[in-house]
């Protein structure tokens, strides 16, 4: 009889261990944080629903930002955060080697991650409920001065360069 219970107490333990790990945070008292996921490769994956948008972005130059960096600029994470996409962000870019999909400035750099917009499927508003309109502020956070190169920042000029969204109706 001893022997089964010793037999058997490993795996009772281990029982109660993976129903602890699957009980809602509530239960545990834990806070768990839902992360919308970044989904990268704009050229593809935005591509697939916004097509002209995807085109117009295309042509900014914005698919190329992180080639223009220097080797040395690479190396140096305040040049490569407005070169890349969700740097500093949960899910973002980390590097050229662990996230290739976040590289350059893409859809989601300045609409925010992706994860939950592409999960809504075809269901109108629940997409509706997930995207992100980029402000001013977002734009200045790296057309500023403090870069060397900086030639000056005319945001209404800008938004109106990359305009690829259609005006609400009055």
């Amino acid at each position: 009889m001893k022997t089964g219970i010793v037999k058997w107490f490993p795996l009772a333990i281990l029982a109660v261990l993976l129903l602890a790990m699957n009980l809602p945070a509530e239960e545990t008292g834990e806070k768990t944080e839902k992360v919308n996921k970044y989904v990268g490769d704009s050229a593809k994956k935005c591509k697939m629903c916004h097509k002209e948008e995807v085109a117009a972005w295309e042509k900014w130059g914005m698919t190329k930002t992180y080639d223009v960096l220097s080797e040395e600029e690479k190396a140096n994470d305040e040049c490569v955060r407005c070169h890349v996409t969700g740097f500093g962000e949960k899910g973002g870019w980390i590097s050229a080697k662990d996230t290739p999909a976040l590289m350059h400035i893409q859809c989601e750099a300045c609409h925010g991650p992706a994860g939950d917009h592409m999960k809504a499927g075809m269901d109108k508003e629940k997409r509706a409920a997930t995207q992100v309109a980029p402000t001013k502020e977002d734009c200045l956070a790296c057309h500023n001065d403090d870069y060397a190169d900086f030639k000056g920042f005319d945001y209404d000029k800008a938004l109106e360069a990359i305009k690829h969204w259609a005006d609400p109706e009055e």
